[in-house]
């Protein structure tokens, strides 16, 4: 049996602990659940799933395994409360710790950023779990298939950020390093030689020479001059609004976005249910659904799609035990 799998199950009101007990068999049975083993079992019933939770290594046909950690307070499908923040803080800092040596990667189901910020400074689950590994900030890529055997790889250089803010914070030397590290990644751990990059203006139209915007010109175009010279096939700044189309997207290996809607919303549109994200740079690889908590659908078996779930496990088997090309 081949090492398991850590998944985090959430914020315990959403989906995550539906996801995780509606895996499919050929995963549960690979798989570690932290989680409230009474919450579980609860979830279990209400989703009419004849799913048994063990504590052991011997996982049986209809199990699955669960390490336990208590609630703050009763979690009740669609109903969040702040008194749960330090049993889902627990489950991460144990994450952290844990992981490395004992699974081959972390899935992070879930989490709602409102709710753990009423009692945690906390902006994010990827910046704290580079916080709490004592990491610097690597590179957040997600990887979907648009349909079968055609994947879309996009990366990006600024995150959960106000808009309005994303001009000011962008700057080359982090592009520089986002791209350095897109590239990077593509040829560790999905063994492309020579990846071909494209990089999305920030304007309308990449600028339109200025008229609409100044940023490529200032310095977008001379960043990516300055990564072709170090022989990184990186094409761009190029029109964000065509990018995405089958014609173009299928020209390239990865797609650096410059802000969230950007790269997002055509991910999620042309991705949705087979599509996750990946975070680099932690001490272990994670991975997570491409999609929030979606209170309104927890514990209600027929509204919920585990596809995203699915791809985000597959993908850390994926590139946990490919076969090295270095």
């Amino acid at each position: 049996m081949r090492a398991s799998l850590l998944i985090c199950s959430g914020e315990p009101a959403g989906i995550g602990p539906d996801l995780c007990l509606m895996l499919p068999p050929a995963i549960r049975r690979r798989v570690v659940i932290m989680g409230d083993a009474d919450m579980l079992a609860e979830r279990a019933k209400q989703l009419n799933l004849d799913i048994g939770l063990t504590s052991s290594d011997n996982v049986k046909d209809k199990e699955l395994r669960v390490l336990h950690f208590p609630l703050g307070t009763r979690a009740r499908p669609g109903r969040p409360s702040p008194k749960n923040v330090p049993y889902i803080l627990q489950m991460i800092d144990t994450a952290c710790a844990i992981t490395p040596s004992n699974h081959i990667g972390l899935v992070t189901a879930p989490l709602d950023k409102s709710v753990i910020a009423t009692r945690h400074a906390f902006t994010g689950l990827t910046p704290y779990l580079y916080s709490a590994c004592r990491r610097p900030k690597g590179l957040s890529m997600f990887v979907g298939e648009v349909q079968r055997k055609e994947p879309l790889r996009v990366s990006f250089a600024s995150m959960h950020l106000p808009l309005a803010r994303v001009p000011r914070t962008l700057n080359p030397a982090g592009l520089r390093q986002t791209i350095q590290q897109t590239n990077q990644v593509l040829q560790q751990y999905f063994h492309i030689q020579q990846p071909r990059l494209a990089l999305c203006g920030l304007n309308p139209h990449a600028g339109e020479n200025g008229i609409l915007g100044s940023e490529e010109s200032k310095w977008l175009n001379s960043c990516a001059a300055q990564l072709r010279r170090q022989r990184i096939k990186i094409v761009g700044p190029l029109a964000a609004d065509s990018l995405f189309t089958a014609t173009n997207r299928r020209q390239y290996d990865a797609i650096i976005a410059l802000f969230h809607d950007q790269g997002l919303a055509p991910f999620k549109a042309l991705t949705f249910g087979r599509g996750a994200q990946l975070t680099f740079g932690l001490p272990f690889l994670r991975s997570s659904p491409d999609h929030g908590t979606a209170y309104s659908l927890a514990a209600r078996r027929e509204q919920i799609d585990c596809g995203s779930m699915v791809h985000a496990c597959q993908l850390i088997d994926q590139l946990a035990n490919a076969p090295s090309t270095n």
